[in-house]
């Protein structure tokens, strides 16, 4: 592999951060279901987008196939 396909492999896998603004009672149900997973709040958010964005929608599922597993260390 190049050093420049090498270096956008390891980009692609790196997290990134991402400010939210939500309303109080959204923030309020995230932070008491966290606490009740024993998970961070970010970590909670985190697995709420992804999980979400692997869900078909009619236009994506014709276009993407078969659904690919969420990552394993959520």
């Amino acid at each position: 592999m190049s050093a420049t396909l090498s270096t956008l492999a390891l980009a692609q896998r790196n997290p990134r951060r991402l400010s939210i603004t939500v309303p109080f009672h959204v923030f309020a149900s995230l932070e008491e279901r966290a606490t009740a997973e024993g998970r961070s709040l970010s970590n909670l958010c985190a697995y709420l987008i992804e999980a979400h964005l692997h869900q078909p929608t009619a236009a994506t599922a014709r276009r993407r196939g078969p659904l690919q597993p969420l990552s394993p260390h959520w």
